[in-house]
């Protein structure tokens, strides 16, 4: 009964006129208040101004674990350049004005429109001794305000369900942002990897053609046979096949991470970074409890609030089946002469209030309402869904980190033992007990293990941003 005794004095409050026709008597007490959204208001600017989405969200930086300067200026570089984050920074925007356009339906409108008549009559001379006018001329200032009485909650309900689809949508970037960060991340770690995997395949490729010379001269002094010298160049073919792809990820790589900062593409000499070898991992990794998740994904929590605005959808459109009532008041100034438009004794004035009902309108509101449960249930599935993901994205890079660990221990532990044999053999060739090509095809299998502990090493790297993007951004 409040609110319809409030909007009742919003809507009687409307059509009473004092001092002048055009007075409207509204009381600044009884108009609506622009609501509150998590910090924003709907009629003003955000009070944080843009990038109040970065500023607060991942609240750790856990690109900083990785220890690289680098990283964190790239991050930051595609924070504020990357298109996809401007995007969803427009997005909100949009959805923020949105939420402007239904507050305004509990608001009263008002129409002024002005207006000259001329009306052409014909030449008929005189009538009773008095000249017909060529000519009528009439001007009119016509003032028309209307209300709608908002008596069962359905506009108020369009916008909550607005406020919830603008939370959606802020929720949405933040996923956005989250998402670009790791990607920037795995941008950045392939090319460090890439750069470590061109660097030493440059070295192998140098050792084999070196074994390919040996095996030749060997060959030549009949000490081994062709079939060796075969292999030997084979071995070396492949080598530079293998070169080749790794400058083309390189440089794919590169173009990937200059795009992701908002520049054109760029070559791998252009961007500065670190070293692989020297990265830093995370020992341990926190992942809380899965009830967190469910705080912390942004995704989720934006199937929450459009899951919300669905239910609310189903409201309005149910409420549609109820009367409506509206309030007018119309004001019109109108005078043959403009010299006399503004004498008061010449307004005409009509208030009105409308109670509409809509009988028939062949099934239409009964359709809106199935179509708004069924969007209902469908965002209720898509909520499911989004938590099922997400627990799998969580499982998976744990799984993915277990392993790369593991990998990365084995592959240490053959490098080991290999760099172990290559002093042997040095100590051999040293002391004339075993020949030179011992030695280089010993340091090429160094250098095979190298490659094999770097890939381990970015592939652990990657699946712990793969981690900290599951978890919603870090702890």
């Amino acid at each position: 009964m409040k609110r319809i005794h409030y909007l009742l004095a919003c809507g009687l409050s409307l059509l009473l006129a004092s001092n002048g026709p055009f007075a409207l008597a509204i009381d600044p007490a009884s108009t609506p208040v622009a609501p509150v959204l998590n910090g924003w208001v709907e009629t003003g600017i955000h009070p944080q101004s843009e990038g109040k989405l970065i500023s607060d969200f991942p609240d750790r930086e856990w690109w900083d674990e990785f220890q690289d300067p680098y990283l964190s200026t790239y991050i930051n570089a595609a924070v504020r350049n990357n298109p996809n984050l401007n995007i969803a920074q427009h997005r909100v925007e949009e959805a923020r004005a949105l939420v402007k356009q239904n507050v305004a339906l509990e608001m009263p409108s008002a129409d002024i429109s002005p207006s000259f008549y001329r009306i052409g009559l014909p030449n008929q001379g005189s009538f009773v001794g008095v000249k017909t006018p060529h000519s009528i001329r009439a001007y009119t200032i016509p003032l028309q305000a209307s209300y709608e009485l908002d008596l069962w909650g359905r506009n108020l309900n369009q916008i909550r369900s607005a406020k919830r689809q603008a939370e959606a949508t802020e929720l949405q970037a933040k996923a956005t942002i989250n998402s670009v960060m790791s990607e920037v991340a795995s941008a950045y770690i392939n090319l460090l990897r890439s750069d470590a995997l061109v660097k030493m395949q440059t070295e192998n490729l140098s050792l084999l053609q070196r074994v390919e010379a040996l095996k030749r001269s060997q060959n030549q002094a009949g000490l081994v046979s062709y079939d060796e010298v075969l292999r030997s160049e084979r071995d070396a073919a492949e080598a530079k096949t293998t070169l080749s792809g790794y400058q083309q990820q390189l440089s794919i790589f590169a173009h990937e991470l200059a795009i992701l900062t908002g520049s054109p593409p760029a070559s791998q000499d252009q961007l500065e970074r670190g070293n692989i070898e020297t990265l830093s991992l995370p020992k341990e990794t926190e992942t809380g409890l899965p009830s967190d998740l469910l705080k912390r994904r942004p995704d989720i929590l934006a199937q929450e609030k459009l899951l919300e605005s669905s239910k609310l959808d189903v409201s309005v459109a149910r409420k549609a089946l109820l009367p409506k009532v509206n309030l007018s008041a119309l004001f019109v100034l109108g005078a043959l002469n403009f010299n006399k438009l503004f004498d008061w004794s010449n307004l005409v004035n009509l208030q009105s209030a409308v109670v509409s009902q809509p009988i028939f309108k062949g099934g239409k509101l009964m359709a809106e309402i199935g179509y708004r449960k069924a969007k209902q249930k469908e965002q209720l599935e898509n909520y499911r869904l989004t938590i099922l993901n997400a627990f799998k994205d969580v499982e998976n890079s744990l799984s993915q980190v277990r392993a790369g660990y593991e990998t990365m221990d084995s592959n240490a532990q053959r490098l080991a033992l290999t760099q172990k044999d290559l002093g042997l053999t040095e100590s051999l060739v040293q002391q004339g007990l075993a020949p030179r090509l011992n030695e280089l095809q010993t340091q090429s299998e160094v250098i095979r293990y190298r490659q094999l502990a770097i890939q381990s090493k970015a592939d652990t790297a990657i699946a712990t941003v793969s981690l900290y993007k599951a978890l919603g951004g870090g702890f």
